[in-house]
């Protein structure tokens, strides 16, 4: 893992004391350390916030003619984005386990089983069960699980620990992709999404876990920050953050 970071403005509209750290309109940087629930280990992971009225938030298929599976740097490069993450499970032939979409087009289906959705609808991005009625209108969509925080509350969730990737919505219209390359247990991660900031979390309303062990990493291309944590395979898609003018115009294909 190699990290460089290069600035140090802040966005106007976040105060310095919150440690954000501005990387691009709408896109902002901070590393999050908390500790597991015994209070003897402290794990220093990544978060990324976005404003999807401001920057451009899809899933990325890395599926070709000649491949199934490509790392989050491959998707990043070619999609010339500025951040990239792993995105939900799948099966032994690269299938993605639910739906998937990507600048509105669908390329894997929904599964009604108990698990999540992250959407982004008319802008607006959603937290919830995949067995819910989808809104009318779907321009990115990712199916995983399980969901971490729901109505502003952890979960009861298993304690096997793993490297995790996942989503939190704060209920103020951004989203945050959180990444932990060391071991954490859903359990630890779900409370300390939930927790409030002002006592060290990151107050998620909704929050979503994507797939984590070595599916988990990160690529990371900005004037600010430039960051790389490598996963253990190729993955077939990615959530991805881009400038807003990378989006798509007309109708999807």
């Amino acid at each position: 893992m190699a990290i460089a970071l290069l600035a140090s403005t802040i966005a106007a509209d976040e105060p310095r004391s919150t440690g954000w750290t501005a990387l691009a309109p709408g896109l902002w940087y901070r590393p999050w350390s908390i500790k597991t629930a015994d209070q003897g280990t402290s794990l220093a992971g990544h978060v990324f916030r976005a404003d999807p009225r401001i920057v451009h938030m899809t899933v990325v298929d890395a599926r070709r003619p000649d491949r199934a599976v490509a790392r989050v740097a491959t998707m990043r490069t070619e999609s010339q984005a500025y951040v990239v993450v792993n995105g939900g499970f799948f099966d032994e032939k690269a299938h993605p386990l639910g739906l998937v979409v990507g600048d509105g087009k669908e390329t894997s289906p929904l599964r009604k089983v108990d698990q999540g959705l992250f959407l982004i609808s008319m802008g607006t991005p959603v937290i919830q069960h995949a067995r819910e009625p989808l809104p009318a209108v779907v321009e990115t969509a990712l199916q995983s699980g399980p969901r971490l925080v729901v109505n502003g509350r952890a979960l009861q969730l298993k304690p096997q620990v793993s490297r995790r990737t996942s989503i939190c919505i704060p209920g103020d219209g951004t989203v945050m992709i959180v990444v932990f390359a060391a071991p954490i247990s859903l359990s630890d991660l779900a409370e300390n999404l939930a927790r409030p900031p002002v006592d060290g979390g990151l107050g998620c309303w909704g929050a979503l876990n994507l797939d984590g062990g070595p599916s988990t990493q990160l690529s990371v291309f900005t004037p600010g920050l430039r960051l790389e944590v490598e996963g253990g395979w190729g993955v077939p898609n990615g959530l991805a953050i881009l400038p807003k003018s990378a989006a798509p115009t007309g109708p999807p294909p």
